[in-house]
């Protein structure tokens, strides 16, 4: 699977490949900004007290317009002026980048909020079947 960008002015993208943080920061319009914050998921060794190999993700129904609202609610919540979200499926190691998002805004609060609440909106997606690979 190649790498999925949707709509016009999103700036999401679904991925089979590894997240190079750097280029959620290069994406970012920095343009009357106050504040940038950027935030990288990776897969953890241990579940539950349990050591892990890794986890697979797989896209499971309309993950594409699931990932579009979440950035839309995000948007509208805290008024961040850019957003990036970048979700990986497919299976991947520890350490492995699960999922990048970065937010700007005028100032601080908005674009740290967006950043917290994007870890959240995405370990609850729907349209992801999530299996850990426990060792």
């Amino acid at each position: 699977m190649a790498n999925i960008k949707f709509g016009e002015d999103d700036m999401i993208e679904l991925t089979d490949k590894p997240i190079d943080p750097k280029v959620v920061f290069e994406h970012l319009s920095r343009y009357g900004a106050g504040s940038m914050v950027v935030h990288v998921g990776v897969v953890k060794p241990k579940v539950d007290g349990k050591k892990t190999g890794g986890i697979k993700f797989e896209k499971a129904g309309e993950l594409e317009a699931e990932l579009e609202q979440v950035e839309k609610e995000l948007r509208k919540k805290w008024g961040v002026t850019d957003a990036i979200i970048i979700k990986r499926i497919g299976n991947l190691k520890v350490g492995d980048a699960i999922m990048a998002a970065g937010f700007v805004a005028e100032t601080r609060d908005p674009a740290f909020g967006a950043c917290r609440d994007s870890v959240e909106m995405l370990k609850k997606l729907k349209n992801v079947k999530k299996t850990e690979l426990f060792e």
